[in-house]
């Protein structure tokens, strides 16, 4: 049997493979090896491969999970203790992994964990409720399988992280990938899986949005490129209120920061775009920006410095004028 042949009996041999890693060791499993980031080709695995990259720190998760799940839930979770689950799943008939990642999150209480399933999402996909409830089935399954003994499902919820043009237009729940009149889905819907996505539409979101947000400043950064790619028409009029959240990146956390540098210059976009982008890029690429780029806090100091300067150079030639006037010389410019 060929090579070929024998990874298509793997990819046939059931519906779906799971690969759990050591959570303590922070790893994530991935298909084809641990610790192997598989991110696919094109503009998905472009977004793909930095929003991976930016997720894996459990900070930056926190952040995401206190601006998405509704004040009642984020009252129960202690979210100073989210460790890396690290579920992959791969669809039979997909040659690259779908979902992301899985979080186990603490209670307050200690009495339970809650699972936070996150996915990433470039396009609005219809049958999205439907793909997101086959991975928290699978990840029960997996719970299930390593300890035989549970008759009880640990709590998950999914999130799904979306960058699309445009704005998400797909359905939110399973009740929107369900067909039949308004009348039959009302009567069934008893009998239907129950399933809501909480969904994290960054094309809605700008500059002054994103640092309105809690977390800290890898998670800011993260979320204001991963918005950015819907429009980089913004990327110059929004650059200036980001930097000094760029530069604490960079002190703070610099492989974040080279991770954004790359994912910002990797984002398609025209001429003009690629210019305004140079421009930006020069200075979250610099190692000192204060040197060269005024921070909005030294631009105000800045304005308020040069009325000074116009108010006191007024001043002086009003001194200066009635100084002349007074010599002998020029007693005659008196009035």
């Amino acid at each position: 049997m060929t090579t070929t042949e024998s990874r298509r009996r793997e990819r046939q041999d059931g519906s779906f493979r799971v690969a759990l890693a050591d959570a303590t060791k922070g790893a994530v499993a991935m298909e084809g090896g641990r610790g192997q980031m598989t991110t696919g080709n094109g503009r998905r695995g472009r977004h793909d491969g930095f929003f991976r990259s930016a997720f894996a720190d459990t900070t930056v998760v926190a952040a995401e999970v206190q601006a998405m799940v509704p004040p009642r839930l984020y009252r129960q979770l202690d979210l100073g203790r989210v460790d890396v689950v690290g579920a992959r799943y791969v669809d039979e008939r997909l040659s690259t992994p779908e979902s992301d990642a899985v979080f186990r999150v603490s209670t307050v209480s200690n009495d339970a964990h809650v699972f936070v399933l996150l996915e990433h999402q470039r396009a609005a996909a219809r049958l999205m409720p439907f793909r997101v409830l086959r991975y928290v089935t699978r990840f029960w399954t997996s719970h299930l399988t390593a300890t035989p003994s549970l008759t009880s499902l640990p709590p998950v919820v999914p999130l799904v992280v979306a960058n699309v043009p445009g704005g998400w237009r797909g359905p939110r729940s399973l009740d929107g990938v369900v067909e039949g009149s308004p009348e039959l889905l009302e009567a069934v819907r008893p009998f239907l899986p129950r399933l809501e996505l909480a969904i994290d539409d960054l094309s809605m979101l700008d500059a002054k949005g994103v640092l309105a947000r809690q977390g800290p400043p890898a998670a800011r950064l993260a979320w204001w490129l991963l918005s950015l790619s819907t429009d980089l028409s913004r990327v110059k009029r929004e650059a200036p209120l980001m930097y000094p959240t760029i530069e604490a990146v960079r002190e703070k956390a610099p492989e974040h920061h080279r991770q954004a540098l790359v994912y910002l210059r990797s984002l398609p976009m025209t001429t003009a775009q690629r210019r305004q982008v140079d421009e930006v890029f020069e200075v979250i690429s610099m190692k000192e920006y204060r040197k060269r780029v005024p921070f909005p806090q030294d631009i105000v100091r800045e304005e308020e410095l040069q009325k000074a300067r116009r108010q006191g150079q007024r001043r002086g030639l009003v001194l200066l004028t009635a100084h002349v006037r007074d010599q002998p010389a020029f007693a005659d410019l008196a009035p």
